[in-house]
């Protein structure tokens, strides 16, 4: 298992730094309104593909190895087509146009969610490490084509990242269509009798759980716009961005351990790998925390340009709630695991609502600071609701999730046993 942690962590660790290098550059060539719109179109755009998903997204892993693939592919497809039109009025209705035409959101949406529906079918297929590759490359294709974009003189507004997103979508979709072929089972369950029923019934419970989250992610940038107006958008996803490239720690360790646990079938075992991997987390995360933290605040103005002085301080308001929702990352990843992806949604539901009851009356208040404090506490609290569930009440499993110095010691051992293999 370590190995396909360290595997996904590296792979994710690039893929963090390109993505951070992205908005470094279109903050820094672009200024602190436009990079509040594209926070706003990527937001908008994840909030379509969780709808997708109800159909098309992670409960494919689940779901393909017990039903025919073609099946679920042809069901995933026709219900991504249909999420994709029905977005565009609910954008229009939201405000959330951002001066697009309806051609381009329409392109933009179907490139977009269908690459992402075959990237599943590619996990479904086992496919960890090739889809780890994938988004390396694809985060190194925006890079490359935003680079040109800038040298070439293209016009520096929103429609530039619009191109560079259409044109890495576009690459990418053709690249997965080429991968679900080649990699296609030559054998597969063939099942189709209540497939439609457990498409939607494991969609709609993961997808809950997930667009809740998104929502609760994002509610801030939607609330920082009416209140505070683009600028701040930017200002505060730049901030955003930077603490949330450390939740590639808990992210790696997740997207093996629900692998494991869902090929387990003894309850101690399933959460003695929770609890263990929680308190590694912990540490982790926090060691990563440190030099981010310690970075002054005229680097940052020097790195991004003057617009976006005072990250360092959004920061140490972050670092908490980021610390927080890494760790119970873990111990919802051992709810999906045991297939009880209602809890998931649970946990998520009750971060949207703290989130929601917190955050108008924060911001008018303290503004960029404040949404930046609401949104800890909000993932603070979500933290300590996953751990009474995964608990149950029972003491000294809310123990067994809480960091201990023997932690160093077992990862020191599972590093020794790695290296022997290795």
């Amino acid at each position: 298992m370590l190995r396909k942690v360290l595997h996904t962590f590296v792979s994710r660790g690039i893929n963090a730094v390109l993505n951070l290098l992205l908005v470094l550059i279109t903050a820094r060539f672009l200024g602190a309104e436009i990079r509040g719109e594209i926070s706003l179109l990527v937001a908008s755009m994840n909030l379509s593909l969780h709808a997708v998903g109800l159909a098309g997204g992670a409960a494919l892993l689940y779901l393909v190895p017990r039903f025919a693939p073609g099946h679920l592919y042809r069901i995933s497809m026709g219900w991504m087509l249909l999420v994709t039109v029905l977005t565009l009025p609910m954008l229009q209705l939201a405000g959330q146009w951002q001066g697009l035409s309806t051609g381009l959101w329409l392109l933009l949406l179907l490139l977009f969610n269908a690459a992402n529906v075959n990237r599943y079918m590619l996990l479904a297929f086992r496919q960890i490490e090739l889809d780890n590759r994938i988004a390396i490359g694809f985060g190194a294709l925006q890079l490359a084509l935003l680079s040109v974009f800038l040298l070439w003189g293209s016009e520096r507004n929103l429609l530039l990242f619009v191109y560079v997103l259409l044109a890495a979508n576009a690459a990418l979709l053709l690249l997965t269509t080429a991968l679900v072929v080649k990699y296609w089972p030559l054998e597969s369950a063939k099942q189709v009798q209540g497939v439609f029923k457990a498409i939607f019934g494991h969609g709609f419970w993961v997808q809950m759980a997930n667009i809740t989250q998104l929502l609760s992610y994002r509610l801030s940038y939607y609330l920082l716009e009416s209140q505070l107006g683009t600028e701040a958008v930017g200002i505060y996803g730049v901030a955003v961005s930077l603490a949330e490239a450390l939740w590639i720690v808990s992210r790696s360790i997740s997207l093996v351990q629900v692998s494991e646990i869902a090929n387990s079938h003894v309850e101690s075992e399933q959460q003695q790998l929770t609890a263990t991997w929680s308190r590694v987390t912990i540490w982790l995360t926090a060691i990563c925390l440190i030099p981010l933290l310690s970075i002054p605040d005229a680097w940052f103005g020097a790195i991004f340009g003057a617009d976006f002085m005072g990250i360092r301080t959004l920061l140490f308001w972050l670092a908490p709630g980021i610390l927080a929702l890494a760790t119970s990352n873990i111990l919802t990843h051992y709810f999906s695991g045991k297939g009880k992806y209602q809890l998931n949604a649970l946990v998520s539901a009750f971060t949207l609502m703290v989130v929601a009851l917190l955050l108008p009356n924060m911001i008018t208040r303290w503004g960029v600071v404040g949404a930046a404090a609401g949104q800890s506490i909000a993932y603070l609290l979500a933290w300590l609701f996953a751990v009474l569930l995964f608990s149950k009440g029972k003491l000294l499993s809310i123990f067994s999730v809480l960091p201990q110095p023997a932690d160093f010691k077992l990862l020191q051992k599972k590093w020794q046993l790695f290296r022997e293999k290795a």
